[in-house]
């Protein structure tokens, strides 16, 4: 059952969520298609617009990165968590001027352009990768002009596209991240490429190559993973469902058909 929580939600085009984990009742952010950022500080009852310093209102994804460096852990009224103007945020936006990927520092209430990425550019979404006991910690945005890397927690972007081309130019929808912490520790990366399928990285994003999916498969939608850290992949296909595989990606089979999952372009596992 679905209840419609949209009071103050003036634009519903919502492309994206985040939310501060382990607050109750949970403080969240929409990216919405046209109306910047909206905010909820009560699980979604209410929702105002937090765009002050946004250059680009239509806005592809937000992410919850944590809290900023000076943030004061508080009770507060919800016993949990730092206080909210600490959130620290990113947002993905596509305008043709002024886009790229936004930072805020203060939970919404100011928003910065960040550097590196090229004029223009439409960033689609930023995942972190910071697997436990990795001993790393940076960024991956995908953009329509492939993966950009932040080594300084959203401030700076570079490109890291290696030999990663398609046809029509790069455009990377998403990156998964899979680690295996034993035997041998191992952190492979994988990037959903929109004209050429998915693309593979053992090096932190430095160098890609194609990865084996499907034959006659190339477009890429999307790429994720079930959070179970063995080795599962989800790869959804427009027109035929979605695939997984238990390898690494070594091999696939069909795990939800178009009549199942009919348009699917991402699989996220709620733990």
């Amino acid at each position: 059952t679905w209840t419609p929580m949209n009071t103050g939600l003036d634009d519903k085009r919502v492309y994206g969520f985040a939310v501060h984990p382990g607050i109750s009742p949970y403080r969240g952010y929409a990216a919405t298609r046209g109306g910047g950022v909206y905010k909820t500080t009560d699980g979604g009852a209410n929702w105002t617009t937090v765009n002050n310093g946004l250059g680009c209102v239509y806005v592809n994804a937000v992410q919850f990165i944590g809290v900023a460096a000076t943030a004061t852990p508080t009770p507060a009224t919800n016993g949990v968590g730092a206080t909210e103007s600490t959130d620290r945020l990113l947002a993905s936006t596509s305008c043709g001027s002024d886009s790229g990927v936004y930072l805020s520092t203060d939970g919404g209430t100011n928003w910065t352009l960040t550097s590196g990425m090229s004029p223009g550019v439409t960033a689609i979404g930023v995942t972190r990768v910071s697997p436990s006991g990795s001993g790393v910690d940076f960024l991956l945005a995908g953009s329509t002009e492939g993966v950009y890397k932040s080594i300084d927690n959203g401030l700076n972007w570079t490109l890291s596209n290696g030999a990663m081309a398609g046809p029509n130019g790069t455009q990377v929808n998403n990156v998964a991240v899979l680690y295996n912490g034993s035997p041998t520790p191992a952190l492979t990366l994988y990037a959903a490429e929109a004209s050429t399928g998915v693309w593979k990285s053992s090096d932190n994003g430095a160098s890609w190559g194609t990865a084996p999916v499907l034959n006659n498969i190339t477009t890429a939608a999307g790429i994720g993973t079930d959070g179970s850290g063995n080795g599962n992949l989800y790869f959804p296909v427009d027109g035929e469902g979605v695939y997984k595989s238990a390898d690494h990606g070594a091999t696939w089979t069909l795990f939800a058909s178009n009549a199942v999952l009919p348009g699917a372009r991402s699989l996220t596992r709620n733990t």
